[in-house]
């Protein structure tokens, strides 16, 4: 089980396989605390595992697997975490829903934080929990399937997290105003990003991935400006929905700019 797990964090984490969703959650309160999660749907991946792993992948045809794991425990065995780092995700949780012959594989992160200006310091840190935690059974020789069948090799030398697509946004959460921008001067520079030219290359061959925000307020918003920002009737959730394909055509797709 453990190794069937890894090995499809592999695939996720090092070639970006298309065909995924993402949900990027964060709940607001008055007082700027909250709690952010990072929903992963990977089920499609089981598929791509089933043709890559022929044989192998008899044994856990009928893997199940629900669970919910403390964080706290995971950050104590990554030595790359500083101490303000673990204490950050000290209280967050790892759930896990696997179910072969459903095709189920989801990964979702919660983190409370008392502080708003954390949330961007609590994404990166999931993806590198997720990274580092995978390199570390790799190491020990729980993927024993690993080798055979990554089809993108392992993360980049020292451990570092492939750049994700959020990694060229600056969001700010100051005052009642939450925006995100695109970082031009990094935007212009992405064709010498390896991690992006593989999954541009995926959404081009129609296999994009789909990236939700999800942004609830403590109260109604006064102005949601963005492309592909939509406001809840009561005006106190906003979602924001777009693809791989979008980034890559006019990346202020992903902008925006909500007062609250």
């Amino acid at each position: 089980m453990k190794r069937l797990f890894f090995f499809l964090v592999v695939v996720t984490l090092t070639v970006f396989a298309g065909c995924f969703e993402t949900t990027e959650e964060v709940n607001l309160n008055d007082d700027g605390s909250g709690t952010y999660s990072l929903t992963n749907d990977m089920g499609n991946l089981i598929g791509m595992a089933r043709q890559f792993g022929g044989d192998k992948m008899d044994k856990v045809k009928n893997a199940v697997k629900d669970t919910v794991l403390s964080l706290a425990a995971i950050a104590d065995s990554v030595t790359s975490l500083t101490p303000a780092e673990k204490e950050l995700v000290k209280n967050g949780t790892l759930g896990i829903k696997l179910n072969m012959q459903e095709d189920m594989f989801v990964l979702k992160m919660n983190f409370p934080f008392k502080n708003a200006a954390d949330i961007s310091k609590l994404r990166e840190l999931s993806q590198k929990m997720l990274s580092e935690t995978m390199q570390k059974q790799m190491a020990s020789g729980d993927i024993g399937i690993g080798e055979e069948l990554n089809m993108g090799g392992s993360n980049s030398e020292g451990g570092a997290v492939p750049r994700q697509i959020d990694d060229y946004y600056t969001v700010e959460y100051t005052n009642g105003t939450i925006s995100k921008k695109v970082n031009k001067e990094m935007y212009a520079k992405l064709a010498s990003d390896e991690s992006m030219t593989q999954l541009k290359e995926m959404s081009s061959m129609g296999a994009p991935i789909t990236m939700n925000y999800v942004i609830n307020l403590p109260k109604p918003a006064k102005k949601a400006k963005g492309k592909k920002v939509k406001l809840s009737d009561d005006k106190k959730q906003v979602i924001l929905k777009a693809t791989s394909e979008d980034f890559f055509d006019d990346p202020s797709a992903l902008e925006y700019t909500i007062e609250y």
